[in-house]
């Protein structure tokens, strides 16, 4: 019985939805259903409650085979990946994705770490924007995903690894750059810099509330990304809330909070169904060093 057809299979247990499982895999709609149907066919059994407008669900045979279906294949993988890695000097690869804001050294604190307990894990880094991660990590181009916010999603589980307090951002020139620490009274009448509310996966979010919970009135100036943050801010366009990990320069002056109730906080992003045992191992390596940081 072919493989293929139990992978199809599972992707539509996923999306129950044809032309969305057969876009993730790459095939045409009717060549799909065509192996979906091969597979009933092979087992005798039906799987897939259909209607008029594609699929209700799945059969109670189908909810009972798909657990099992899901060992199964979690289990051959891990079988290939295992014959690769005996002959090769690189033996696996963990796809990682991180959003622009996310800590630079608590990231590389944290792949340190796997590379030290997987010294032949190859790791392929990449930058984008949060809602492209989550959409990679959905069609599986992605293993793992850091982000300063959760998702909605069901199907993407999400661990937070580490929170770090909140700074101030500003040219050295600010009249506000001469005090050690700010209280946001002192922010009341400054334009501050802030991430888009499309971007930062619901961080934004998150500021919105406290500013609002305080009673802090400040103009806003979105923009996307923390490069773009902190430049505005250095050259005097306002004052950007940014992470702890900003450090000060000749030309930027940064400042902590008195109220340390707001707080940048980080998640690792993977899909449960279909984690290896790398991205596994980058989830426990995540929790311990939360552990650590709490």
């Amino acid at each position: 019985m072919e493989l293929q057809r139990w992978r199809y299979f599972l992707v539509l247990a996923e999306e129950l939805h044809y032309e969305r499982a057969a876009l993730r895999v790459g095939i045409d709609q009717a060549s799909f259903s065509r192996k979906i149907r091969q597979l009933e066919h092979a087992l005798k059994l039906r799987l897939i409650e259909r209607s008029h407008q594609g699929t209700r669900g799945l059969t109670p045979a189908g909810r009972a085979l798909l657990p099992r279906a899901q060992k199964l294949i979690a289990q051959l993988d891990d079988a290939v990946r295992a014959a690769r890695e005996a002959g090769s000097s690189f033996t696996a690869e963990l796809r990682v994705g991180m959003c622009d804001e996310v800590l630079r050294r608590r990231l590389a604190q944290l792949l340190g770490e796997l590379r030290v307990k997987h010294p032949k894990l190859d790791v392929q880094l990449v930058v984008e924007p949060c809602e492209a991660l989550v959409e990679d990590l959905r069609a599986g181009v992605l293993d793992i995903g850091v982000s300063l916010g959760a998702t909605e999603d069901r199907r993407i589980e999400a661990h937070e690894v580490w929170s770090d307090e909140a700074r101030v951002v500003m040219a050295a020139s600010h009249p506000l750059a001469v005090k050690e620490r700010l209280a946001l009274t002192d922010l009341a009448g400054e334009r501050l810099i802030l991430d888009h509310r499309q971007c930062a996966c619901g961080r934004r979010t998150e500021v919105d509330d406290y500013l609002e919970a305080v009673c802090a009135r400040v103009r806003i100036k979105e923009v996307s990304g923390a490069g773009p943050l902190e430049a505005l801010a250095v050259s005097g366009y306002g004052i950007g809330l940014t992470s702890a990990e900003a450090e000060p320069r000749a030309e930027r002056i940064v400042r902590a909070l008195q109220d340390q109730k707001l707080a940048y906080r980080t998640f690792v992003l993977y899909r449960k169904q279909t984690a290896s045992r790398f991205s596994q191992a980058f989830v426990e390596l995540g929790r311990a060093m939360s552990a650590r940081c709490a």
